[in-house]
Order: structure tokens, then C-alpha cells, then sequence
């Protein structure tokens, strides 16, 4: 991760990680904790109270290693499940490029979810997005509230879209109806601008309040 346009592609096992968790063999301890690089790893064992609540903390663990540890600034998860719509593994990709980030949305966006595994962005298990049913009202609202009595650059938008949540696109999925519910107002220094259009570098947001649904 020291070459600044590095990107890591990681395949995290879940199932056979969290199958052996409670294995009795001499060197599972030390190889957990070469694996998540911390013994927080036992904590989780001991206190997490339902399957959900392992895997989550577990998920999370190794993601906040990746950014502690390997340095790595833009983090994405994706969840694949097998046929029986049980988690299988996780894959972590991980750059510190946010064009590479961008890349990566988009192709994992055009995979047909119909086939042996469902894809589903799970970095954020508050934010789960299954790559078959993109609701847009969910990156209208995060866009609102993150950015509330703001004025900020299309731009600044988009790097907030790619680095923090499971979209990619938002000008016509999210602006343009935010921008027709009258709940954001737009800045240009084109005087022929359209309404709807929100070219970068000539456009400023004003997001004037949390999110409401038209």
C-alpha cells in the first residue's frame, strides 16, 4: 500500500474462520492472530452474544485493520452468498485511489446477482445494499443528512458517494430529484444551465435540510 494507486482484491473466508473459532487445536490462537494482525479477535468469542453480532464485530475488526494497520484509505466489502443464501466469504477491496474505488463500484455494480452467489455491499451492515434492488431514496437521504445547511462541489459530493457509501452514480439517481422536491438548490456559473444537470466545476449544492421524502 505504499505505491499511491496500489489496489488489493482480499477473499476473507468467513465461513471456515467463524466454523473453526471454537476449535481446539495447538496453534489456532496464534494463527487468528496472524490472520486479523491483533488478539481483539477473542474478545469477540467471548462476549458476542448471537451469531450476527460475531460476524459483524468480526467483519469489523478486519476491516479496521486494513485502515490501522495496512494504511489502506478507501475500504469496501462485499458480501457473497452461496445457494443455500448463506454467507460464504467476504471480498475486501481496498486502494488508496479514489478513481480505483470508482473502478471497482462500477464493475461490481454490473454483475447479474441472479446467478450462483448475491452480491450485496456490507462494509456498513446499516447501510446493506443488495446490487439487485438499488433503492435510490437510500443515497438521497445520506446525501442530505451528511451534508445538511452545506454548500459543497459536485465534486465533494462525489467523493463522498464513492469513499462512504454503496453508490456510485447520484446526479440523476439523487440530485436531480433532490433537486426537484426543492430540498437542495443549485449554484452554477452557467447562466444557460438546465435544471437536472450538475457539471463539475461549475456547480455548487446547497443542501438545505435533512432528508424528506417527497
Amino acid at each position: 500500500m505504499s505505491h499511491p494507486k496500489c489496489e488489493v482484491l482480499i477473499t476473507f473466508m468467513y465461513e471456515e474462520i467463524n466454523r473453526f473459532l471454537r476449535a481446539d487445536y495447538t496453534n489456532k490462537e496464534a494463527q487468528y492472530d496472524a490472520l486479523f494482525g491483533t488478539l481483539e479477535w477473542r474478545k469477540i468469542v467471548q462476549t458476542a452474544v448471537t451469531v450476527r453480532e460475531r460476524r459483524d464485530r468480526l467483519h469489523n475488526l478486519y476491516q479496521d485493520q486494513l485502515r490501522q494497520a495496512a494504511g489502506i484509505q478507501y475500504i469496501r466489502s462485499f458480501c457473497m452468498r452461496n445457494r443455500r443464501n448463506t454467507i460464504d466469504y467476504f471480498l475486501f477491496f481496498g486502494t488508496n485511489n479514489l478513481l480505483g474505488m470508482k473502478r471497482m463500484k462500477e464493475s461490481m455494480w454490473k454483475v447479474d446477482p441472479t446467478g450462483t452467489y448475491e452480491f450485496s455491499d456490507n462494509t456498513n451492515p446499516n447501510q446493506l445494499l443488495l446490487f439487485s434492488q438499488p433503492d435510490y431514496a437510500i443515497i438521497q437521504r445520506m446525501l442530505s443528512n451528511h451534508f445538511k445547511g452545506q454548500t459543497v462541489s459536485v465534486e465533494e459530493v462525489e467523493e463522498y458517494v464513492i469513499a462512504e457509501t454503496p453508490f456510485y452514480k447520484f446526479k440523476t439517481e439523487a440530485l436531480r430529484p433532490l433537486e426537484s422536491d426543492r430540498q437542495i438548490t443549485v449554484i452554477s456559473s452557467n447562466p444557460k444551465r438546465r435544471k437536472g444537470t450538475f457539471a463539475e466545476g461549475k456547480t455548487q449544492i446547497r443542501f438545505l435540510r435533512e432528508y424528506a421524502p417527497s
